[in-house]
Protein backbone atom coordinates (compact mmCIF):
# COMPACT_ATOMS: atom_id res chain seq x y z
CA UNK A 1 0.00 0.00 0.00
CA UNK A 2 2.92 2.64 0.78
CA UNK A 3 4.62 1.52 -2.66
CA UNK A 4 1.42 2.35 -4.38
CA UNK A 5 1.07 5.74 -1.97
CA UNK A 6 4.48 6.76 -3.15
CA UNK A 7 3.99 5.87 -6.51
CA UNK A 8 0.65 8.26 -6.99
CA UNK A 9 2.61 11.06 -5.46
CA UNK A 10 5.74 10.77 -7.67
CA UNK A 11 3.02 10.74 -11.18
CA UNK A 12 0.95 13.31 -9.33
CA UNK A 13 4.54 15.87 -9.04
CA UNK A 14 5.28 15.00 -12.66
CA UNK A 15 2.19 15.80 -13.85
CA UNK A 16 1.80 19.42 -11.90
CA UNK A 17 5.40 19.98 -12.77
CA UNK A 18 5.17 19.36 -16.46
CA UNK A 19 2.37 22.20 -17.23
CA UNK A 20 4.68 24.97 -15.00
CA UNK A 21 7.79 23.86 -16.70
CA UNK A 22 6.13 24.70 -20.19
CA UNK A 23 4.08 27.71 -19.43
CA UNK A 24 7.35 29.40 -18.26
CA UNK A 25 9.49 28.28 -21.21
CA UNK A 26 6.19 30.35 -23.34
CA UNK A 27 5.78 33.47 -21.08
CA UNK A 28 9.23 35.14 -22.81
CA UNK A 29 12.09 37.04 -21.21
CA UNK A 30 10.76 38.91 -17.49
CA UNK A 31 11.48 42.57 -17.96
CA UNK A 32 11.49 43.62 -14.80
CA UNK A 33 9.31 45.85 -13.09
CA UNK A 34 11.54 49.03 -12.74
CA UNK A 35 12.78 48.32 -16.71
CA UNK A 36 9.13 48.24 -18.45
CA UNK A 37 9.62 50.39 -21.36
CA UNK A 38 7.43 53.54 -21.52
CA UNK A 39 4.28 52.65 -23.72
CA UNK A 40 4.09 53.47 -27.61
CA UNK A 41 2.40 56.10 -28.78
CA UNK A 42 -1.98 56.07 -28.96
CA UNK A 43 -3.00 54.53 -31.79
CA UNK A 44 -5.59 56.15 -33.99
CA UNK A 45 -9.15 55.38 -33.81
CA UNK A 46 -12.61 56.03 -35.64
CA UNK A 47 -14.62 57.53 -33.15
CA UNK A 48 -18.09 56.04 -33.55
CA UNK A 49 -21.04 58.20 -33.79
CA UNK A 50 -22.39 59.15 -30.48
CA UNK A 51 -25.07 57.17 -28.34
CA UNK A 52 -27.58 58.46 -25.99
CA UNK A 53 -26.63 57.65 -22.34
CA UNK A 54 -23.45 56.67 -23.23
CA UNK A 55 -19.94 58.19 -23.66
CA UNK A 56 -16.92 57.04 -25.39
CA UNK A 57 -13.72 56.09 -23.44
CA UNK A 58 -10.38 56.14 -25.66
CA UNK A 59 -8.32 53.12 -26.59
CA UNK A 60 -5.60 53.25 -24.12
CA UNK A 61 -2.05 50.96 -23.58
CA UNK A 62 -1.54 48.81 -20.55
CA UNK A 63 1.29 46.34 -19.24
CA UNK A 64 1.07 42.80 -19.88
CA UNK A 65 2.45 40.75 -17.25
CA UNK A 66 2.34 37.49 -18.99
CA UNK A 67 3.53 39.17 -22.67
CA UNK A 68 6.25 41.63 -20.81
CA UNK A 69 4.89 44.38 -23.32
CA UNK A 70 2.11 46.66 -23.52
CA UNK A 71 -0.74 45.84 -25.02
CA UNK A 72 -3.58 48.24 -26.93
CA UNK A 73 -7.30 48.21 -25.23
CA UNK A 74 -9.67 49.57 -27.68
CA UNK A 75 -11.91 52.02 -27.02
CA UNK A 76 -15.66 51.48 -26.20
CA UNK A 77 -18.87 53.00 -24.67
CA UNK A 78 -19.61 53.11 -21.32
CA UNK A 79 -23.37 53.81 -20.31
CA UNK A 80 -23.18 56.98 -17.26
CA UNK A 81 -25.78 59.04 -15.83
CA UNK A 82 -26.98 62.27 -16.70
Amino acid sequence: MQKHRRLFLQLFGTLLLVPTAALSQQAGPRVPVGKRPPPPPDLKEKTPPPRKGYRWVPGRWVWSIRRSRHVWIPGQFQGHRS
